[in-house]
């Protein structure tokens, strides 16, 4: 009697599930069992962050920024060192955004006649 019950109960669930799916629905899940395959022995193993790949490295965007104007600071002389020798120019760039007026004066021709003003 048990074992009837049993195969009623997994009928009655696969029809159920039937039905849902044939009203758009989903059925139940079937959920398999997990697989032990035994003891893990490694750290990297047992841990899936030491698993993944190595990040690549960054790569600077400044490379690709095009400098609208240059600008030339000079060092006041009288302040270096008498034994200071010029070796190079260091080039820094600095991002900004100008935001500019545009104002417009339109003038427009107005002519008048006795009866109307006419622009």
């Amino acid at each position: 009697m048990a074992q009837e019950n049993q195969d009623f109960k997994e009928r009655i669930q696969t029809l159920k599930d039937e039905i849902n799916r044939l009203k758009g629905e989903q059925g139940r899940p079937s959920i398999r069992p997990q697989k032990k395959d035994g003891d893990i022995s490694s750290e990297d193993e047992r841990n899936p962050k030491n698993n993944r790949p190595p990040k690549k490295p960054r790569t600077l965007k400044k490379t690709n920024i095009v400098a609208n104007r240059e600008v030339m600071r000079c060092v006041d002389k009288d302040k270096l060192p008498e034994d200071a020798i010029f070796k190079e120019y260091d080039t820094v760039i600095i991002q900004d955004i100008k935001l500019t007026p545009d104002n417009i004066a339109f003038k427009h021709e107005v002519y008048y006649s006795p009866s109307k003003r006419i622009v």
